[in-house]
């Protein structure tokens, strides 16, 4: 039975080490090598142990689109036959249009490159401070960590503007158009890092944007559940000194996005 169990592990190990092997090659692009290699894996899983792909993600019915490291999504015709993608109820790959849309746990736990929001919120009367969040402790990744107040999905084909809209009201229950000011874009930037646990690989295209809350709402925040653990106001020297000394105590997010909010502070 051991003998069995070591065998069934070593096939599921060996298909997912294609996999992943196929989306680099493919510089993180679901790629027709890479739809074959998710094939094996299937197969593996099917007639094996399929624990290992459980993850804190796994049956979230959240779809991603996967993209090149210039944003542009992944075509369609690229691909072989997507059809056989499906286990039980849930595919892993969908269409939508023209475009492919990876299952989130599979973009994080193979490697496929999607599109995130982050969005830093200044306050408006103290322009030498702005916010930072502390994540839910009920977040599966970097709980209790600093973050930048907004950060999400850019989810099935949203574009960024309503990806934006709605991360902005999910966290802290504000209105994009009637709540915040003087939004602006400040960088964009590929990222490609192993998270902080196992099966979890983050290969994103991060736009990162600023903006202002208006007075009147800063009494007024609300957090969901689950998503804000709290926000604190820091001035941006100590905010960047935190960064700087104690980057095991800031979310990988904010390290990141946090050189391109300073270049236009």
């Amino acid at each position: 039975m051991q003998r069995e169990r070591r065998l069934s592990t070593q096939k599921i190990d060996t298909a997912i080490g294609s996999a992943r092997q196929a989306s680099r090659d493919a510089d993180y692009v679901l790629s027709a090598e890479c739809v074959e290699a998710l094939n094996l894996l299937i197969d593996a899983a099917s007639c094996t142990d399929g624990a290992r792909l459980h993850t804190p993600e796994f049956g979230r019915d959240e779809y991603l689109v996967n993209c090149d490291a210039a944003g542009c999504p992944t075509n369609v015709e690229s691909c072989a036959d997507l059809d056989a993608l499906t286990v039980g109820n849930e595919p892993w790959i969908k269409r939508a249009g023209e475009h492919l849309l990876v299952s989130r746990w599979l973009a994080h736990f193979i490697g496929f490159r999607h599109r995130v929001i982050h969005l830093f919120l200044d306050h408006p009367d103290h322009p030498d401070c702005t916010f930072a969040q502390i994540r839910s402790l009920a977040k599966y990744n970097s709980p209790g960590r600093l973050d930048m107040p907004i950060g999400g999905h850019v989810t099935d084909s949203d574009d960024l503007p309503s990806s934006l809209t709605r991360e902005l009201h999910e966290e802290l229950g504000l209105e994009m158009d009637r709540d915040v000011d003087d939004l602006r874009e400040v960088g964009t930037f590929n990222v490609l890092e192993d998270a902080d646990m196992p099966d979890h690989i983050e290969v994103e295209l991060a736009t990162v944007y600023r903006a202002t809350i208006k007075r009147e709402l800063v009494s007024k925040l609300r957090f969901q559940p689950g998503e804000v653990g709290a926000l604190a106001l820091f001035r941006i020297d100590e905010l960047d000194r935190w960064i700087r000394e104690r980057p095991e105590d800031v979310g990988g997010g904010m390290r990141d996005s946090w050189r391109y909010y300073k270049k236009r502070h």
